[in-house]
């Protein structure tokens, strides 16, 4: 009778164990980030009334007898399935699309999540909206985001002045009619950037001396160079594709030496539309708000209309993810049974996707947790009947001693 009852009392502990981790999956049905839980259970000592007999001296062996005692946890396991990837509309919201935990820095070291709400704090330091812990990756210059260092606290100084770049690249492409008349001209400019980030005019002037030939002259702040374009019967350019240009600035700023490349202009029947495409500098301008990215990539955005990368969050994955061990406020810590966090970015190594302004919900469901809570209910029931039957059993046993 011991037997059964303690049986059912490791059935009721082991069920109301059950019960609370379906109670804290439904409570964090809404939680971002949120990994669900699942109990399984094992059955616990057996306890020998006969051993078992091998068979001989004409006589065939026995089976021993084994009665068990009760069931007991055997692992409260992380389910690390995806969760529905939601737009938030946020700047500085994310979401991991796949593999990989976030990697914020606190005061026990570091640890990792799933939820990407961020936030700026007084110091202008990237950090996990919930907690105030300095999320990691790596810090870019000059446009480009070199991820191969070590990650560290992400720190974006908003109302600070970014500095020139001077323009020393200029791209021209178009057509040129070649139904013009010899002496016609068409023009176009651009602007372009001194060291002191200055914008100045850079003009072209074309000008058609001959079947198949036109000069450019280029102008910038008064000082001009010509060069002829050579084109085949074809409209394609086969001389005059490079031209150099040299400028002294105003003001004290240095030479603009430019480097303008013509080399995807054509000559075909139809309207004049060679103008400059692009350039490679910038004037100075104040840094006044981020956003991540796809890709986890932190993007700066300028007074000017220009952005730039200034950083790139940091991914981490395990050997075992599962192997994690949860230290509340969504927040993982390696463990022994996890492995090594090995860092990355958004896709590499088997790193998923990060998806910019947009959040992981919880991938707890709602009709599965209600399930499971119904059969939990009814097996903890079963097993307090166990209880009571074998105490009226004992009764009854009792009952015979008078």
């Amino acid at each position: 009778m011991n037997r059964a009852m303690y049986s059912g009392l490791s059935g009721t502990s082991a069920h109301q164990v059950k019960m609370d981790v379906a109670a804290n999956n439904l409570a964090n049905v809404s939680t971002v980030g949120f990994k669900a839980s699942t109990v399984s259970f094992q059955d616990a000592y057996y306890q020998t009334l006969r051993a078992s007999r091998p068979a001989g001296n004409g006589v065939s062996g026995t089976s021993g007898i084994e009665v068990g005692t009760g069931v007991r946890v055997g692992a409260v396991a992380t389910l690390s399935s995806q969760g529905t990837i939601q737009s938030s509309g946020q700047n500085l919201d994310a979401a991991i699309d796949g593999n990989g935990m976030f990697v914020v820095a606190t005061p026990s070291g570091l640890m990792y999540t799933r939820e990407g709400i961020c936030q700026m704090d007084a110091q202008n330091k990237l950090v996990m909206a919930s907690t105030g812990y300095a999320m990691q990756g790596w810090l870019g210059a000059a446009g480009t985001v070199n991820t191969t260092g070590a990650a560290g606290d992400l720190i974006f100084a908003l109302g600070t002045m970014r500095s020139p770049r001077i323009t020393s690249s200029v791209k021209l492409q178009g057509n040129l009619d070649a139904g013009r008349a010899v002496g016609d001209t068409y023009a176009s400019s651009i602007s372009v950037f001194d060291s002191l980030g200055a914008a100045h005019d850079l003009e072209f002037v074309f000008a058609k001396t001959g079947s198949g030939t036109w000069d450019v002259t280029a102008t910038c702040e008064g000082t001009s160079t010509t060069n002829n374009l050579v084109f085949d019967a074809n409209g394609a350019l086969t001389a005059g594709g490079a031209v150099n240009l040299t400028a002294p600035m105003p003001g004290g700023a240095a030479n603009l030496t430019l480097a303008i490349d013509l080399a995807q202009t054509t000559q075909y029947a139809g309207a004049s539309d060679a103008m400059p495409t692009g350039q490679d500098g910038f004037g100075a301008a104040t840094l006044f708000g981020v956003a991540i990215t796809d890709g986890g990539v932190v993007m700066g955005n300028y007074s000017d209309g220009r952005a730039a990368a200034l950083g790139q969050l940091a991914l981490a994955t395990f050997a075992n993810m599962d192997g994690l061990e949860q230290t509340g406020s969504n927040l993982y810590m390696s463990g022994p049974a996890s492995g090594l966090p090995q860092l990355g970015p958004a896709e590499t190594g088997g790193r998923g996707q990060v998806v910019g302004q947009s959040v992981e919900m919880s991938n707890a469901d709602l009709t599965d947790s209600f399930l499971e809570m119904l059969v939990t209910q009814r097996a903890y029931q079963a097993n307090s009947r166990v209880i009571s039957t074998a105490d009226s059993l004992l009764e009854e046993t009792l009952r015979l001693a008078r």
